[in-house]
């Protein structure tokens, strides 16, 4: 397979870079039938074969002015793919912070995080939207004349799961996508039923036949505000602008303390909808909650600075598993009582012996206690914490996730698929010699090659090819990796 970064026009023959050109041009004439390219984007083909055009405009080689440049056509087929449309599922952004967080994103450290970040902290000048972080699930609604069709954040349809509402959408006077939240307790998501169903509506993608997606956060605000009319059961967000530390620290915790909340949610007010599922443009701020846990097993994880803690609550003299946290070494023995604050706590029923066990969602240590929480103490934790009741085999039948797999699977994620793991440890330095070279841990370089001078990474167009060499320099693998902010 042809990578992007083998096709170098200004290093290329004229003989070769014709061959690509019409390469590029079969290719284009696939994508307008619909069809994908392995490997290659809508707008890697269609930036190659201007960079390829240009090459041949000036070598003066001679073909019309249809071969040399994108035509119209090029153009508007690229804008269409690239746009968001109609009873088009677009993917929901996630911002990238939580899944390997070592800092505690909670409303009592949001002055702390946002000045550790250098472009939020330079973003306060322009401004910082706080909204409310609504207990419920994301949504996005479609609407153009009476068709009405309703997606969960998994991109599910669900729009005959939410029938009360329709005549409450068919009300807005205007065809629109836009993204929002379903009120927790209004909605029973795995038995697909509806009580009293209340949308918070917050952002708009598109508004009467316009895609207005690449418009900054604000003005899109603004838009959302003029056109889309309240209901008794769909509201508007209104967020808070904040352009000082001070303002923003004191909103997070207002917003935070409001009935319903969980916590607070930012985004730049420059913010641009991405096209992929990450972004560096928004924060969620978590209340955390807390729980005693006993310290029953403790093992280090190779290759890190980490160890692993497995707890357990009381069921009168049973001991029930509260899961495993991933924690810098603490000063704690077998049999201590750790206090443990979380985002989340899940019940988990194994298929099998119907063994009841629990599961914490970005948990950390934050000292020891004197005793450990009880099953009861657990049951309104998952509740308050708007937990899921699950069913989930027991990991590790009593002991510690192993380790060896967890590691194995994380270095599989990071050389294999264009996944988080990746981009995240390639930030932090975590990838090194032992999976891939060294030198990809410099940070913001855009190329970087190894000591004998072959290209082992090379930034193109908001993204990074990865190459992956042996002991003889020959290329062994190759990734291309979006290039998002670590926050």
């Amino acid at each position: 397979m042809v990578h992007e970064e083998d096709i170098n026009p200004d290093k290329l023959s004229n003989e070769v870079l014709l061959r690509y050109h019409i390469m590029t041009h079969i290719w284009w004439e696939k994508i307008i039938r619909g069809e994908v390219i392995e490997g290659w984007s809508v707008d890697d083909v269609f930036k190659k074969h201007r960079e390829i055009a240009e090459e041949m405009t000036a070598r003066e080689l001679g073909l019309n002015e249809e071969g040399l440049h994108a035509t119209p056509l090029q153009e508007q087929r690229r804008e269409e793919l690239n746009s968001i449309n109609p009873f088009k599922f677009v993917r929901q952004p996630e911002p990238l912070k939580g899944r390997f967080e070592r800092q505690i994103y909670s409303p009592e450290t949001a002055e702390e995080i946002i000045l550790s970040l250098k472009e939020w902290e330079e973003q306060l000048q322009y401004g910082i939207f706080v909204d409310k972080k609504q207990k419920g699930f994301g949504i996005q609604l479609h609407k153009v004349g009476n068709k009405i069709q309703v997606w969960n954040y998994r991109g599910e349809e669900i729009t005959q799961k939410v029938t009360s509402l329709l005549n409450e959408i068919k009300k807005i006077n205007h065809d629109f996508i836009a993204d929002g939240i379903v009120e927790e307790k209004k909605y029973n998501e795995i038995e697909g039923t509806e009580k009293d169903l209340k949308i918070i509506i917050s952002d708009l993608l598109w508004i009467n036949g316009r895609d207005i997606s690449q418009e900054n956060y604000k003005e899109r605000l603004e838009q959302l505000k003029e056109n889309i009319n309240q209901t008794i059961n769909i509201k508007i967000s209104f967020p808070k602008l904040v352009k000082s530390i001070g303002n923003l620290k004191k909103e997070v915790m207002i917003v935070s303390k409001l009935p319903g909340s969980k916590g607070a949610i930012l985004k730049k007010s420059t913010f641009i909808y991405p096209k992929n599922e990450h972004t560096s443009g928004i924060l969620k701020f978590e209340n955390r909650l807390s729980i005693n846990a006993e310290l029953v097993k403790m093992e280090e994880v190779e290759g890190t600075n980490l160890i692993e803690y497995l707890t357990t609550i009381n069921s009168g003299t049973k001991k029930i598993s509260c899961g495993s946290i991933l924690h810098e070494k603490i000063d704690a023995e077998i049999g201590n009582n750790l206090k443990v604050i979380f985002v989340e706590l899940n019940k988990n029923i194994d298929p099998k012996t119907k063994k009841i066990w629990y599961e914490f969602f970005a948990p950390k240590i934050v000292g020891l206690a004197k005793e450990s929480d009880s099953m009861k103490t657990a049951e309104s934790l998952v509740e308050k914490s708007g937990g899921r009741t699950l069913e989930k085999a027991f990991c590790g039948k009593g002991e510690l996730i192993n380790n060896d797999n967890y590691n194995k699977e994380f270095k599989n994620n990071a050389l294999l698929w264009e996944t988080e793991e990746f981009d995240f440890a390639l930030s932090k330095g975590w990838i090194d010699e032992k999976t891939i070279p060294k030198e990809l841990a410099q940070g913001g370089m855009k190329v970087i090659k190894n000591k004998e001078e072959f290209l082992i990474k090379k930034e193109v167009m908001g993204n990074a090819m990865v190459i992956l060499r042996n002991e003889k320099n020959e290329i062994t693998h190759k990734k291309l990796v979006n290039l998002v902010e670590v926050t």
